[in-house]
């Protein structure tokens, strides 16, 4: 009997009153997709998808702190399923957050997050390249047998003797990941660079003697590879919580058009053109569960939470889902709240690590290699890495980028990502042509016509790049900084709710797990949106908890 054979009927709610409906409604584009007009017969009432909210209820007021990944995941849910009174507040000039790609000569390079961790459905970023039909095919994936290992004399090493020292590599960082599982204590564990240091020796002492060096070095390359990807010295990072981060399957997936192509379904998915505001730092988030009111006659409630930004304009809301980094948290989490936030939250935000990464790119008029020929790895020994912390030695690979013949692109992390930012386009140039010159063993090597960097550490409104567990932090931190203020265990009704890639349990650091946590958010105020029938009523009737122990 229905026109999509579904076992629902769907009405379309249109903005101005209609003669088939008494309700009025405030439909997006991509709500239409879900909802239809019955034609057929002329119904007595409106029948919505159970994924839907009531269009007659009266709609809470949502504001979003940050219109990255999470924030804009967390209002295309939101708006899907018919809450459309949303304020995205974004601190700076564009959305997207650490997705960011800009133009460097005539090609996107990428400012922030470089790969899809995880090129299978199983991650809902991938889907979303996929649906912007943004993935090629087949897919652009990270292979670390492509490379070249060179050694800071200019010899080659074999291809044989580095393919086994990445294996070996790889089965030590898997049985460090197992310790999750199988450790009891994190103290018992130690830290990751301790328990890599001692596999690593153990590893060795398979390789015949003659082989050792060389499998030694292309080791600590791969070492310097794993803490470019943290954003941090491994000595800082628990070895017990390492294997909490589950990675995906498919590998990680490069986007050759650019990674800002994945945020334009969510932009589409927008209720209105001035959903987001732009340029709005946040200075202050004013927050309160009571029920007070603007005059005597208590006709009209305050807002439960009022967000200032740093120009006084205030924006008011019945929730506010919060997408700040951590890096920002850390630093203004004790000035930025009132009421301040519960302890169970400040410290997780003092606990958890926030990694520092950044990308330097250098264009060439003449490239002197081959195009789609592999990257070259730089492989040094001990005892070079220790002699001089500068930027250069913590470089682990040297890689094109997909997308152009002419630019070569390096990444490094914590140290030798801050000396970066505080170095010179031009010594930056000169530092990396000593370093190919000195691996290739060729003088002749040019200097590049161009170079970009990143500075995430001086902006302002990141202040690092990801989260990542820190020694002395454990996967509860994570959990604790997702959680709703007031908590779902407590009587009142949650005012706050926290998204973001260090909120999300297993994929924390992660795009993918930005993007869920925003979904995770959103559908906690669709539960409650649901529960009162519109707005927040007067007192939550029964907690979460306590329901979840009447159960059992």
């Amino acid at each position: 009997m229905l026109r999509n054979g579904a076992n629902r009927t769907l009405c379309l709610f249109r903005r101005q009153l209609s003669s088939d409906c008494d309700c009025h409604s405030f439909v997006t584009k991509e709500m239409e997709k879900y909802l239809q007009c019955r034609k057929d017969i002329k119904l007595d009432m409106c029948i919505i998808d159970e994924n839907m909210i009531d269009p007659c209820w009266d709609q809470p007021e949502i504001v979003i702190i940050g219109a990255g990944m999470a924030g804009l995941s967390a209002a295309q849910r939101l708006a899907v399923s018919g809450l459309v009174k949303i304020k995205l507040i974004e601190a700076t000039h564009r959305a997207g957050g650490r997705i960011h790609s800009a133009w460097f000569g005539n090609v996107p390079v990428e400012m922030g997050s470089s790969f899809i961790e995880g090129g299978s459905l199983s991650n809902s970023v991938y889907t979303l390249a996929s649906q912007e039909s943004l993935i090629t095919r087949p897919p652009m994936r990270e292979n670390p047998f492509a490379a070249l290992c060179m050694t800071s004399d200019g010899r080659d090493i074999p291809a044989y003797i580095s393919q086994a020292a990445i294996d070996a590599f790889y089965g030590i960082t898997q049985r460090a990941a197992e310790l999750y599982i199988a450790a009891k204590e994190y103290k018992s564990c130690g830290r990751l660079s301790d328990f890599l240091s001692r596999q690593m020796d153990h590893e060795l002492d398979a390789f015949p003697h003659k082989y050792r060096d060389d499998a030694s070095r292309v080791m600590l390359s791969e070492a310097i590879a794993l803490k470019n990807r943290v954003g941090s010295c491994l000595f800082d990072v628990s070895a017990k919580d390492f294997g909490s981060y589950a990675e995906l399957s498919g590998g990680r997936v490069r986007v050759p058009t650019g990674m800002v192509g994945v945020l334009a379904p969510l932009l589409r998915a927008m209720p209105e053109c001035d959903t987001i505001t732009y340029c709005k730092p946040v200075t202050k988030i004013l927050w309160s569960t009571k029920d007070e009111y603007e005059d005597e006659k208590k006709t009209k409630k305050k807002p439960r939470v009022n967000v200032v930004c740093c120009d006084g304009r205030v924006f008011s809301g019945d929730y506010c889902i919060i997408t700040l980094p951590l890096g920002v948290l850390k630093e203004q989490v004790h000035g930025m709240f009132e009421p301040s936030l519960p302890e169970l939250e400040k410290n997780a935000i003092k606990r958890l690590g926030y990694g520092l990464i950044n990308h330097v790119y250098f264009e060439y008029n003449r490239p002197f290699w081959i195009w789609q020929e592999g990257g070259l790895r730089p492989c040094w020994r001990l005892d070079e890495i220790k002699d001089d912390g500068y930027w250069l030695k913590g470089i682990s690979s040297i890689d094109e980028v997909p997308s152009s013949q002419q630019i070569l692109s390096v990444t490094v992390s914590d140290k030798a990502a801050k000396c970066v930012e505080e170095l010179s386009e031009v010594k930056l140039a000169e530092d990396f042509t000593r370093l190919l010159r000195q691996f290739l063993d060729n003088p002749t090597i040019p200097y590049p016509a161009n170079v970009m960097k990143t500075k995430w550490s001086t902006c302002p409104f990141s202040l690092g790049a990801k989260t990542y567990m820190k020694f002395g932090a454990n996967v509860g931190d994570i959990c604790d900084l997702g959680r709703t203020v007031p908590d779902e265990c407590e009587p009142e009704i949650p005012v706050l709710f926290f998204a973001g890639e260090g909120t999300a349990f297993g994929s924390y650091g992660s795009m993918h797990g930005a993007r869920m946590s925003g979904i995770r958010e959103a559908e906690r105020i669709i539960k409650y949106t649901k529960k009162f029938q519109g707005k927040p009523g007067h007192k939550y009737e029964e907690s979460v908890c306590v329901k979840a122990a009447a159960a059992h």
